[in-house]
């Protein structure tokens, strides 16, 4: 009986051991890695649903941005850049919060706020490779006869207008942000070519902000009165009055309401004509965007 006391004793002494161990150290878990999807593995069209772009051009959107969003190393399995790329643009192209589209992407919220904030610096420093005004002699050329071809307008090389980009609620200086239809945005000035390209967009100040004041005080207003396109004008809409300096180079359509007599249907007409290109662009910006 003694042995067999002695047996139990000791077991009894193993199990309490084995069970402090366990207290004092904590068990490791296997990292699961989820399985991630690529957008080459969708049609174009679910492509341009999702991302609103095909995939050419996220494509090459991603060799572009390659050296800024590649991870230095492949410690702790680190998110390809296609992915990040990806993530990023769905997120531009709903509008939804981080938190719905993690549940949707697999991702957590951390990791879908460091892909768009890693995205938008890389894709920054490119912004001068897509969006620049014409400065070399041949390209204004270039630009005014595209301008000239559409409605016979002569030496217009961009349309200027403002549109209004919708944002949720602001919590600081609310009232600055609503815009004269009530709901809050930025009011962002943009200039097309004839081709419906943006050549400038100055997206800076808030919804309550008018065109005019955007117009006198822009930086694009500044390099067109002292003369830096060489001749060529930027179409301003109708009901933006502009200043009216010796060197002026904004050139807007007088107006009938004025003493001076209303200018020949046909003008009108060439005016309508020309300003269609900014209105389709908009109209894009807003399907795509908004």
């Amino acid at each position: 009986m003694e042995g067999v006391n002695v047996v139990i004793a000791v077991e009894l002494l193993l199990q309490e051991e084995l069970e402090n161990d366990r207290l004092h150290h904590r068990v490791q878990r296997r990292r699961l890695f989820r399985p991630r999807s690529c957008f080459l593995e969708l049609t174009d069209q679910q492509c341009v649903e999702r991302y609103r772009f095909d995939k050419a051009t996220i494509q090459d959107l991603c060799l572009q941005i390659q050296p800024l969003l590649q991870a230095r190393t492949r410690r702790n399995y680190p998110m390809p850049v296609h992915l990040k790329v990806t993530t990023a643009l769905t997120f531009l192209a709903t509008g939804s919060f981080q938190s719905v589209l993690a549940s949707s992407t697999r991702l957590t919220q951390p990791a879908i706020s460091n892909c768009l904030t890693q995205f938008l610096n890389a894709f920054l420093t490119h912004t001068r490779d897509y969006i620049s005004l014409p400065t070399t002699p041949q390209a204004l050329q270039d630009s005014m006869r595209q301008f000239y071809n559409v409605a016979q307008f002569p030496s217009v090389i961009g349309v200027v207008d403002c549109t209004h980009i919708a944002l949720r609620h602001p919590r600081a200086d609310e009232a600055s942000y609503r815009n004269r239809k009530a709901f809050h945005s930025m009011n962002m000035q943009v200039v097309c070519n004839a081709q419906r390209e943006i050549l400038d967009v100055c997206a800076k100040y808030p919804g309550s902000t008018h065109d005019v004041y955007i117009v006198q005080h822009c930086g694009l207003h500044r390099r067109a009165t002292q003369g830096h396109f060489n001749g060529a004008w930027l179409l301003v809409c109708k009901h933006q009055p502009l200043p009216d300096p010796p060197q002026q180079q904004l050139q807007q359509p007088p107006d009938g309401d004025d003493d001076e007599p209303p200018p020949p249907p046909q003008h009108r007409a060439e005016h309508s004509a020309s300003q269609e290109g900014f209105n389709a662009r908009h109209r894009l910006i807003q399907t795509h965007f908004l």
